[in-house]
């Protein structure tokens, strides 16, 4: 067994399990309790925990980066659609800032219409005083001519 030769390279699992068996196999075959003792240290990994742990760890870790992952995916989502309400919102308030400034503007020529129209009633107004006094003062010349003339 122990020229045994294989064409793949043995990994180093594979190789610590054919040593096992070959320990075993000659402890039994000699009846040597040192070599069963040998074999059964051989069989048990020293490094084991070593390993799990490392092991723990890498999952872990990449638990840890999957959560990141998808609590930064959560995020960038939020942040658009904010980034989109914003952009929306944004173009509303301009729009209604145009249309008060519109409106304003209207008010202002309403106003300035209003002030024209205002001091157009007011001349008017005094034309027809004026006129009414002229009709008052002529008919009471014509009546005085008409009472002269009887």
């Amino acid at each position: 067994q122990l020229g045994y030769k294989s064409k793949e390279p043995l990994t180093r699992s594979d190789a610590r399990e054919k040593a096992v068996a070959m320990l075993q196999s000659a402890a039994k075959q000699t009846g040597s309790k040192y070599l069963a003792l040998v074999a059964t240290h051989l069989e048990s990994d020293p490094f084991a925990k070593v390993k799990k742990m490392i092991q723990d760890m890498l999952d872990k870790l990449l638990t840890e980066a999957s959560t990141e992952a998808d609590k930064r995916a959560y995020c960038d989502a939020e942040l658009g659609k904010s980034k989109l309400t914003r952009e929306k919102q944004q173009s509303e308030v301009e729009q209604l800032t145009a249309a008060i400034e519109k409106k304003s503007a209207d008010s202002a020529q309403a106003a300035a219409k209003l002030q024209d129209l205002s001091s157009a009633v007011t001349e008017l107004r005094k034309e027809q005083k004026t006129a009414t006094e002229m009709r008052r003062s002529e008919k009471a010349r014509n009546t005085q001519t008409i009472k002269e003339a009887k």
